[in-house]
């Protein structure tokens, strides 16, 4: 197992960055927060090139649309099945043309692809999505994720990206970020503050208008908190026609009052990432948050304590909350540090559901506080495994930019909780609020009191707290009179007050929660489609179509957009800011493959070895590539970036010149190895079709002429 490391470079003598800038522009109403990204980017290399920028969203965001300018176009996406998507912008490429296309790669990572930017050209590519907010003990918390932090194992075979999609950080990028969002109605009246950013505010009515001051960069989430609100029940209605006429989506929002009742007793299993990406600002965050927790454990309280790294070391195994026993806990805590190397989240999370504890009046379960920045890439797993082990997971994220996807899906998938804290927030506070969900969430069995039978409805969850929102997802077969109530136990039944959209919004939204509790993966795709969600099994795809005179060759060079590294990442702080311009150091290798990897990982070639390939390793890869269905371009980019041997190069690169392209060189050589008839030299019959269908133009004559060019890499053969 590896992990990832960022790798220092510098921008003396390198060309600028193709990511220009990131810009956020939303608006919050209520719950509902909506949201406008605008990717700035620019060729400022001399070949066409395509680029491919992976990036985080918030949890729960869901992508509602696509638009792309070029050259004065613009153009908007559709959804479409994932590989009819992939297709046609292989299609779109190879033909000259500029798709982009956009695809969730895991968790709430996403991808976008800009299938080909010529020299000097700029785009701009705007993603609209919407993501429903909750109170959370009078707060609520709004983020814009920034940046991905660089994580522990294999983002290829575990976390299931595609090689060009990894993000891997440089520590020397420098990607510019601006923000604003405007607070309309009740959370407009809220105290306002950004933990993570200097920040501005300009009230206009019932409006404010919450911007970025200053610079600021695409190396840390952003945090907004509006804090000193009353929690109220929202509910948002508006038409579904796709379900059929006259249906009504319907989001309703509650937040409980719970009369007062006793915590009651821990059963809490502490386990600590002290890996080394806690270093630093993490590392302090976590003692800053044990050490008030350590504070209030009572005897008929029982806790356990482990920290984790590459192996998982039991520092106390289940006692109760003692006096004695809470001083041997705070040393422990005081003596946390990130040494114990990479993140085996998985195995340590297994050690602590092992750990026995002992039955205790009134916390029939175990409950594990997980606090972690979450930087692994083995996330399904993980929750996978949380989900079977009987014990709820409250998880603690923390850092400038922790993977919120994973610890969300874990604590959603037991029926635990969440929270995160950035270096400048309130770790205690962040603790507290965790504590008071495991001591005081009311066990209920929830009712959804509607006029009339849903058509659909998400389930609610089985333990309630006072003054957190919970949201139920309805589709119901006409526009309701009023919200539906919620019935709690033997407490009255909370009620929303209704609002009413015109557009399609609400619909998407709950069709989209839908999606994620439909096991049938044709079903949900075919909802994807219906509603133009982007989902595993959906991508948006729009192509901007290039005059004749305008196409490119059909081969763009590729270039996958390296993210800045989270501020304070791994102990970094700000150390490289005071670098000087020129200095030219790799403070350790990235985690890049070398290329006969990289063709290794694309192609899934057992055979393939890595050196320098010889033609019959060439065209073993190649067969691979057509059996597992693999698009010639994209094969070809594969081949391309390997390091091939003199002869086979000079070859390719005069082959390049008399045919006109990069692709027609290929095929050109792959056809003339295959017709030497020699048996290791065969293409397959899939390979063969993908190569004679370009070989249909080819100029005869030049064909003639690199045939000795051809057969002087054959020599290499051994």
């Amino acid at each position: 197992m590896k992990t990832e490391h960022p790798t220092l470079t510098t921008r003396g003598g390198f060309a600028a960055p193709v990511l220009q800038s990131v810009q956020a522009q939303g608006e919050l109403d209520g719950l509902l927060l909506t949201m406008t990204l605008r990717q700035a980017f620019r060729n400022t290399t001399a070949e066409n090139m395509e680029v491919v920028y992976t990036f985080p969203l918030a949890w729960g965001a869901v992508l509602t649309g696509l638009e792309a300018t070029l050259g004065g176009q613009r153009m908007s996406g559709q959804v479409m099945a994932r590989q009819d998507a992939r297709d046609r912008y292989e299609d779109a490429v190879e033909s000259g043309d500029a798709p982009v296309m956009v695809e969730k790669v895991e968790g709430n990572l996403f991808s976008a692809a800009l299938g080909s930017l010529k020299p000097g050209e700029e785009a701009v590519v705007e993603l609209r999505y919407a993501q429903m907010l909750a109170f959370e003990q009078d707060r609520i918390r709004l983020v814009v994720p920034t940046t991905i932090a660089p994580r522990y194992g294999d983002a290829v075979r575990q976390g299931g990206l595609k090689p060009d999609q990894v993000p891997s950080s440089d520590l020397m990028a420098e990607h510019g970020f601006r923000l604003s969002v405007t607070l309309r109605g009740a959370v407009a009246r809220a105290r306002i503050g950004s933990p993570t950013h200097a920040i501005t505010q300009q009230h206009d009515g019932h409006a404010v208008t919450v911007s970025l001051r200053g610079r600021a960069w695409l190396d840390r989430d952003f945090v907004l908190l509006l804090e000193g609100l009353a929690g109220h029940s929202f509910a948002l209605a508006g038409p579904d026609a796709r379900s059929g006429a006259g249906h009504t989506a319907l989001i309703a929002s509650y937040c409980p009052t719970l009369p007062a009742q006793a915590p009651t007793p821990l059963r809490l299993k502490m386990l600590v990432d002290c890996s080394g990406s806690m270093a630093g600002d993490s590392m302090d965050q976590a003692r800053a948050a044990l050490r008030p927790l350590a504070a209030q454990l009572t005897p008929d309280d029982q806790v356990s304590f482990s920290r984790f790294g590459s192996h998982t070391e039991r520092g106390l195994r289940p006692v109760a909350g003692t006096p004695r026993h809470v001083a041997t806990l705070r040393k422990h805590i005081d003596a946390l540090e990130a040494d114990l190397g990479g993140t085996e989240l998985a195995e340590a999370l297994q050690d602590t559901f092992a750990l026995p504890m002992e039955p205790v009046h009134g916390a029939a379960e175990a409950d594990v506080l997980l606090i972690t920045d979450g930087e692994v890439w083995d996330a399904q797993r993980i929750v996978d495994d949380a989900r079977r082990s009987g014990h709820r997971v409250y998880a603690l994220g923390v850092g400038s930019a922790p993977a919120e996807s994973l610890l969300r899906e874990m604590a959603e998938a037991t029926g635990g909780a969440c929270e995160f804290a950035t270096p400048h927030e309130d770790m205690a506070a962040a603790v507290q609020r965790l504590l008071a969900r495991i001591r005081l969430a009311w066990p209920v069995q929830p009712r959804v009191l509607a006029d009339a039978t849903p058509l659909w409805c998400s389930p609610v969850p089985s333990r309630v707290v006072a003054g957190e929102t919970l949201h139920v997802f309805l589709r119901l077969p006409a526009p309701p009179a009023q919200a539906p109530a919620l019935k709690v136990t033997e407490l009255p039944a909370m009620h929303a007050a209704l609002s009413v959209r015109q557009d399609d919004l609400v619909a998407r939204l709950v069709a989209a929660r839908e999606i994620g509790l439909t096991p049938d993966r044709d079903a949900a795709r075919g909802l994807a489609e219906r509603y133009q969600l982007v989902t595993d099994e959906t991508n948006l795809l729009l192509v901007i179509e290039r005059a004749e005179a305008d196409k490119t060759d059909g081969m763009p060079a590729l270039h996958t957009v390296r993210p800045m590294v989270a501020a304070g990442w791994g102990g970094t702080g700000m150390v490289y800011a005071d670098a000087a311009p020129d200095l030219r150091f790799c403070a350790s290798r990235a985690p890049v493959r070398v290329a006969s990897q990289v063709m290794y990982d694309c192609l899934d070639v057992a055979s393939f070895v890595p050196h320098t390939p010889t033609p019959e390793e060439l065209v073993s890869g190649f067969n691979a590539a057509a059996v597992h269905g693999q698009g010639l371009r994209q094969t070809l980019r594969a081949l391309t970036a390997l390091d091939l041997s003199d002869d086979v190069q000079r070859a390719l690169d005069e082959a390049t010149v008399r045919l006109g392209s990069t692709i027609k060189a290929w095929a050109s050589y792959l056809l003339w190895l295959h017709e030497t008839g020699s048996p290791s030299l065969r293409l397959s019959a899939e390979a063969l079709a993908m190569v004679q269908g370009q070989a249909l133009g080819f100029d005869v004559a030049a064909r003639a002429a690199l045939e000795p060019v051809f057969a002087s890499t054959v020599a290499i053969v051994t």
